[in-house]
């Protein structure tokens, strides 16, 4: 059974790097220091299937608004809403908290535009240049509704 949860231990973190190795080419992915780093300062959902981590979100509140930096799903376990479920939870919590917007950035070649239009988030900006290989990334935005559930 899926089970998200809002914490780590530090024996997970090579799980959860291999996640982001794989998922991610060497341009568009953290390296292990800093994903350490990162995974460490922001807020993360895990996604835990019948004990086995098969993916995770981390996410922050960047300019009032929630933002999620990374959606990780081992590849063996994608197509079976894994992705929707981390965006859910953290939309959730950050509604929550009383923001009333999430916002993303994706590379503009990422097939994972179209989970984020079906989720109802709009294209709003074009960031150029923002991959380490120069490439653009697309800004999204969605607005959360007051009451919404997961």
């Amino acid at each position: 059974m899926l089970s998200i949860r809002t914490f780590y231990s530090k024996t997970e973190l090579p799980r959860l790097y291999a996640i982001e190795k794989a998922c991610f080419s060497r341009e568009f992915r953290w390296d292990k220091k800093d994903f350490i780093r990162e995974i460490g300062e922001s807020d993360v959902w895990i996604a835990d299937l019948d004990g086995t981590i098969v993916g995770f979100l981390m996410g922050e509140i960047e300019d009032n608004m929630g933002h999620i930096a990374t959606i990780d799903v081992d590849a063996e376990y994608r197509g079976r809403g894994i992705a929707t479920t981390l965006t859910q939870h953290a939309e959730a919590a950050y509604r929550g908290c009383g923001y009333r917007k999430m916002m993303l950035e994706v590379q503009v070649d990422n097939p994972a535009q179209t989970l984020y239009f079906r989720l109802g988030y709009r294209v709003v900006g074009v960031k150029k240049s923002y991959y380490a290989d120069g490439s653009n990334a697309i800004t999204m935005e969605k607005k959360l509704k007051k009451g919404a559930t997961k």
